[in-house]
């Protein structure tokens, strides 16, 4: 299939975007703690509330989207990010009460209004339903890639200037914006409410609440929230276990998510290609037990090369999960609601990262003391039970399609009673 301009731009805007935040914001951290005499528990707590509180904004956010158009709330959020970014450079240079850097980092990431969620749901307008598995897939190796190569950058220039790391992430968040803006031309889509009916639907996050989602839907949730947990894993608490029990050193633990970025870019896109639509129940229910495999494996490495095959292993179940679930969910969603079904998707997703790092490390660090392996037993165990939730959706495959949209119609009806 010969892909429109509106999909390579965001595909381009997302390797651009995830690039950006690679260049600075891993460094905000150190400049807080190391320069402005922070302390990391203190950061820790600010960066995990205000992951939390962006994540909401990725409901409201796709919500927005069905009523003023994905072009508007993209270029919105990325225009704000820059905005905010550029503030953060200026405090720096300036040198003036750290506080104001963490105000401008919260309304930076709070303004975004959850980016990537809407351009899923731009992805899903502009792409046909039969090619959106192979779609994500492209998309994700832009992202993996952006993330590849902005550390590299964004290291070189933080140790040459803290305030010019920041602004050349702001300057590429404006280019990104435009970029948007002028190349990202929304589909017209069929919309039978007003905007006012945004704030009747408590600004998108009333149906989460309610019983307009269906219950198809509610299942992928609950699992998604469940693997997205699983997922997480991958640094902070495979990090920790790496350097306290398997004695890895930080150069080591770095070639592993290299290792990791790396398996993504070389065959995401064939892996998708190998997806077919009418499979996905299955190929999701196939990569849960991938990931039990990969971190139970990684659970017992005593030798570095056996925790580079856990990797391995892990990473395909990454690269099978991720767009297989993008297109379930866009697939589920009903077309004028679509930004409100992917940014609760996005936000549960959110919940399910941080409830991973909470419980992952608390696991190792209280509990495998006793049992080396506890950590990773839960999370094999997790995924598991995961495979057997998606895999109860099996009848939700192409055929029954019709049958699927009928009924999410039914229970979110297209103006609200």
């Amino acid at each position: 299939m010969k892909y429109s301009f509106k999909f390579w731009t965001i595909v381009i805007v997302e390797g651009l975007m995830v690039g950006k935040y690679a260049i600075s914001f891993p460094f905000l951290a150190l400049y807080m703690t190391q320069k402005k005499g922070f302390d990391m528990s203190v950061m820790g707590g600010y960066f995990s509330i205000v992951m939390l509180i962006s994540s909401l904004s990725s409901t409201f956010g796709g919500s927005l989207s069905d009523y003023i158009g994905r072009r508007n709330v993209m270029f919105f959020s990325l225009l704000t990010r820059a905005v905010f970014i550029f503030l953060i450079s200026f405090s720096i240079y300036l040198n003036l009460n750290p506080l104001w850097i963490l105000i401008f980092n919260f309304l930076a990431s709070v303004g975004g209004l959850g980016f990537h969620s809407v351009a899923l749901a731009y992805i899903s307008d502009v792409v046909s339903e039969s090619e959106r598995v192979k779609s994500y897939s492209i998309l994700r190796v832009s992202t993996n890639a952006g993330w590849a190569i902005g550390p590299a950058v964004g290291g070189f220039i933080a140790n040459t200037s803290y305030p010019l790391a920041f602004l050349v992430s702001a300057i590429v968040f404006f280019v990104a914006a435009f970029f948007v803006f002028f190349f990202a031309k929304d589909v017209a889509l069929k919309r039978s409410d007003s905007a006012l009916t945004l704030i009747k639907d408590g600004f998108g996050f009333k149906p989460i609440f309610g019983k307009r989602i269906s219950r198809e839907f509610k299942i992928i949730l609950f699992y998604s929230f469940l693997m997205t947990g699983v997922m997480s894993q991958l640094v902070v608490p495979l990090s920790l276990y790496s350097k306290k029990y398997l004695g890895f050193s930080e150069k080591d633990i770095g070639f592993l998510f290299t290792l990791n970025g790396s398996i993504v870019i070389l065959i995401q896109y064939f892996i998708g290609k190998m997806i077919k639509e009418e499979k996905i129940i299955k190929a999701l229910s196939l990569s849960c037990l991938f990931y039990a495999a990969g971190y139970l494996l990684f659970g017992y490495s005593r030798l570095y090369i056996m925790a580079m095959f856990s990797i391995f292993i892990m990473t395909i179940g990454e690269v099978i999960f991720s767009p297989s679930l993008s297109t379930l969910v866009s697939r589920v969603s009903p077309e004028n609601k679509r930004g409100n079904y992917i940014g609760i998707h996005s936000m549960i997703s959110d919940f399910g990262r941080a409830f991973g790092v909470f419980a992952g490390t608390f696991l190792i660090d209280n509990f495998s003391y006793y049992i080396r392996e506890i950590s990773w037993w839960f999370v094999a165990v997790v995924s598991i039970i995961s495979s057997y939730g998606f895999s109860t959706l099996k009848k939700y495959g192409k055929k029954s399609n019709e049958s699927l949209d009928k009924s999410i119609k039914l229970s979110y009806p297209s103006s609200p009673v």
